[in-house]
């Protein structure tokens, strides 16, 4: 099989390949540890290599291409401009443009919105992903007053991602900034915030903003939805005796009308089994949880 794409996604969290095998031709999408694979189109061939019975061979790829949905959980195949499939991590076949097979779903109005979407946002995702940053890092500012610190997390990839650094009484402050650029592939748009004791925070500031920044990757990199209310396992070292988070709106607003704002706030088991019993306002009151205490 040869190889005719590999691809990360913009944002890192999925991968997508165009291959060959001589018969056909197929897509391979990556997304959160899973693997599909899409059947594109038979290449026109000389009878020797096998192609997907019943379909006429398609006339030689062109130039091909590969678009993102804005999420990044499915892939476009493109050939001179024009779709030739749709792979999306949430689906078991492909959806293939030319023709119906028994290993790729029929093309219709869906993928066309489909389509129309994805170009529509990657012609203008720079622009636009700047104008959502440039919004929430004011109503940061308009709260909050000026950082004491910023510190990127994107390692060069797109989108460009940082967490901006407050000092509140004997608490620090971490809020993410330019997550929002992509919806999560459950829908919706966030920012993370995290408010720590300042002295235990002391000499591991790297550690925690890595934990923090890879809280905010879930929906990506592992096909988790994050939302108000949502509790995950795993919490960083500097909070001793919790061994979970509980995201909530329940802090400063600094979210905008486009974006919500959820504080990881960070359970002891007590806490986590406090909020099964009798959901997330209990699990916080076990803490005694304030953003600015």
């Amino acid at each position: 099989m040869t190889a005719l794409i590999e691809e990360r996604s913009p944002g890192g969290g999925s991968g997508a390949r165009l291959a060959d095998d001589g018969g056909s031709v197929w897509v391979y999408l990556k997304h959160a540890g899973a693997v599909r694979a899409g059947w594109v189109r038979n290449r026109p061939g000389d009878g020797t290599a096998p192609r997907m019975p019943g379909v006429d061979g398609g006339p030689p790829l062109i130039a091909p291409t590969l678009l993102w949905t804005p999420d990044e959980a499915g892939v476009f195949v493109v050939d001179d401009g024009e779709p030739l499939a749709l792979c999306r991590a949430s689906s078991a076949a492909s959806v293939a443009a030319s023709t119906t097979t028994p290993l790729a779903d029929p093309w219709g109005e869906p993928e066309d919105a489909a389509w129309a979407d994805a170009r529509a946002f990657w012609a203008t995702a720079e622009a636009e992903s700047r104008r959502l940053r440039d919004a929430q890092e004011d109503s940061l500012r308009a709260v909050l007053g000026m950082p004491r610190d910023v510190w990127t997390t994107d390692g060069g990839s797109w989108p460009g991602r940082g967490i901006w650094v407050f000092d509140a009484g004997a608490q620090t402050l971490l809020l993410t900034s330019g997550v929002a650029a992509r919806p999560q592939p459950g829908g919706g748009r966030f920012e993370l915030a995290l408010a720590v004791d300042a002295a235990a925070l002391a000499g591991h500031e790297q550690a925690v903003g890595a934990w923090l920044s890879g809280l905010s990757d879930l929906p990506w990199k592992r096909g988790v939805t994050l939302g108000d209310g949502v509790a995950l396992g795993g919490a960083p070292p500097i909070f001793p005796g919790c061994d979970s988070v509980l995201l909530t709106r329940r802090g400063p607003d600094v979210g905008t009308a486009e974006v919500d704002r959820w504080w990881a706030v960070p359970l002891s088991p007590a806490a986590r089994e406090a909020g099964l019993a009798g959901g997330p306002d209990d699990a916080l009151a076990t803490m005694g949880w304030s953003p600015t205490a």
